[in-house]
């Protein structure tokens, strides 16, 4: 399924997992956008 947004996904979510013989859903998430390659720390000293 494609959701708009968080929300939305809650919704779908929760409509499925309200169908009949349903007992347990699992949700993942796949981001679109990359983080770039960073060449400083993540944590400051």
């Amino acid at each position: 399924m494609v959701a708009t947004s968080p929300d939305d996904l809650y919704r779908v979510s929760e409509e499925i997992r309200l169908c009949p013989g349903i007992v347990r859903t699992s949700t993942s998430m796949f981001l679109r956008e990359v983080i770039p390659y960073r060449t400083t720390g993540l944590l400051l000293d």
